[in-house]
């Protein structure tokens, strides 16, 4: 076998690092986030969030976890915000600091 002309470690590196493509993954499956909605969220295109779940879908299924769809579908960022600050991800009000 002939060795490689490109050298180890060089190359391209992925746009989403793994924890923001499982992420990206369990936000989509979990709450139906459209891929183009997540694509914005991360700021990436389309295709690179179809590709992120495509790579990533498999892993938690291998690794013995099931991703339960939340009872009501998200279908947009402003639905995801609704969504955090109802169940306290995030506070509905930001206090100064000064």
């Amino acid at each position: 076998m002939a060795p490689s002309a490109v050298a180890a470690g060089t190359g391209r590196h992925p746009v989403l690092t793994l924890p923001e493509r499982l992420l990206l993954t369990v936000l989509h499956h979990r709450l139906g986030l459209p891929k183009a909605v997540l694509a914005e969220l991360f700021e990436v295109t389309l295709m690179t969030a179809n590709r992120a779940i495509r790579q990533i879908r498999p892993l938690p299924e291998q690794a013995g976890y099931t991703i339960t769809p939340a009872p009501k579908r998200l279908y947009s960022a402003a639905d995801l915000i609704t969504y955090a600050m109802s169940i306290g991800a995030v506070p509905n009000k930001i206090n100064s600091a000064c």
